[in-house]
């Protein structure tokens, strides 16, 4: 298992998440972020990785080694209650003081409830189902999840970040990185979250989240970050 530091306010937040978890699913998920380069857990966890590898081989120069080479570095995968992480390339190897880490596991952590509420057969059909569509149960799971990453850019100040990521979300929703899933308008400029993230204030107070976190549900209640009303206050 990777270092779950809870020593900086991201790790502590982190920890309470995965415990909100745990205890929401009578101890049946007990999240945990391991290493891509450590390799799956599971035997069938391999061979989905190899499937998907394959999906990545005509947009990798036609080279295999390229493809899965891509897949390790470029995007986070998470089975069941396991967070397989990055190996390095433009994600980095975890790192729990990382704000940016924070907000990813905030995403992954979207996709295990999901799995949870459906059940493991049908979350993984649902997600893979019919490829290409204008419009895939995969991308709804994924609003959600980036809906819960851009949360926590405003929980730590940075409310302008956000903004400026909803034209690249959106992109995701469009290309290959999902399989041309559909949907994503509502990372458009324009869209809910764009209007809603446009309305919240940079000196923000825990009320003024632009909406609430997926996992208030469970017991797990977002905070701001203590430098957070600073950050913004530099950034304005």
């Amino acid at each position: 298992m990777m270092n779950r530091s809870t020593e900086t306010w991201f790790g502590r937040r982190t920890k309470a998440l995965f415990d909100a978890i745990e205890t929401h699913t009578d101890g049946k998920m007990k999240p945990r972020v391991l290493s891509k380069a450590d390799g799956y857990e599971l035997w069938w966890e391999r061979v989905a990785v190899w499937f998907v590898v394959l999906l990545y081989i005509p947009s990798s120069g036609w080279s295999k080694t390229k493809a899965r080479e891509r897949f390790n570095q470029s995007y986070i995968t998470t089975f069941g209650d396991r967070i397989y992480w990055s190996t390095a390339g433009n994600i980095g190897e975890y790192d729990p003081s990382d704000y940016w880490h924070y907000a990813l596991v905030r995403h992954e952590c979207v996709h295990m409830l999901d799995e949870h509420r459906l059940g493991s057969l049908w979350y993984r059909l649902l997600y893979v189902a019919v490829l290409p569509i204008l419009w895939t149960y995969r991308s709804r799971f994924e609003e959600t999840a980036y809906q819960e990453q851009l949360l926590v850019l405003v929980e730590t100040g940075r409310r302008d970040a956000a903004l400026t990521s909803l034209p690249g979300i959106r992109r995701q929703f469009k290309t290959s990185a999902y399989g041309w899933m559909g949907g994503g308008e509502r990372f458009m400029n324009g869209g809910s979250l764009y209007l809603k993230l446009s309305m919240t204030p940079r000196r923000m107070l825990p009320q003024d989240l632009p909406w609430k976190s997926e996992f208030e549900k469970i017991g797990f209640v977002p905070e701001i970050h203590p430098d957070a009303r600073s950050r913004e206050t530099k950034e304005s």
